[in-house]
């Protein structure tokens, strides 16, 4: 996705306000969650949700079979919260826990990025955006006038039966000079 495409999907009203530093500040702030295959230790899981809630936690995934295989995959080595199947087991014990434990545990499978990222760039500028922006504006622009020019020529050329080749290209290569 370009610079411009994210500016008008997140941004556009500060853009067209000429807002560029907060375009670049929304651009760059981590607002997008999406599935992280991030695999989870024993101790980083204990460290987000606490000893006595990691104990009811691991209690509660020993009521089922596929439970207790993520139970001693997260103990032995490590548990991906991003997958599908420890998704199933937090949300069959999630009555058991309270929501904010549950949104924890789901936490640690999302990981929260912003526009830039998710269009491939690095944390953009108010100067780049800007130049985006303007950018975009005259290709438009451009967009506008050449289709004029063609939409002219071939007047002419119904009127007169003569081929305006020379005055389309002549008329597009001023044009690109801009």
């Amino acid at each position: 996705m370009s610079l411009r495409d994210l500016i008008e999907t997140y941004a556009a009203a500060d853009a067209e306000s000429a807002r560029w530093a907060d375009v670049a500040t929304i651009l760059n702030t981590p607002t997008i969650e999406q599935r992280a295959s991030t695999k989870v230790g024993f101790d980083a899981f204990i460290a987000v949700i606490g000893t006595d809630t990691a104990e009811q936690v691991l209690k509660e995934l020993s009521f089922t079979e596929i439970g207790t295989s993520l139970r001693r995959r997260l103990e032995l080595s490590a548990l991906d919260f991003a997958d599908a199947a420890t998704i199933e087991q937090l949300d069959k014990i999630g009555a058991k826990l309270t929501s904010d434990v549950l949104r924890k545990l789901k936490e640690l499978g999302v990981k929260t990025i912003s526009p830039a990222e998710l269009g491939g760039l690095q944390p953009v500028t108010a100067e780049q955006c800007s130049d985006a922006w303007n950018l975009g504006l005259k290709e438009i622009a451009l967009d506008v006038v050449r289709y004029a020019v063609v939409e002219a020529a071939q007047e002419e050329y119904r009127k007169s039966g003569s081929t305006p080749t020379s005055i389309i290209a002549a008329a597009i290569a001023a044009l690109e000079a801009i």
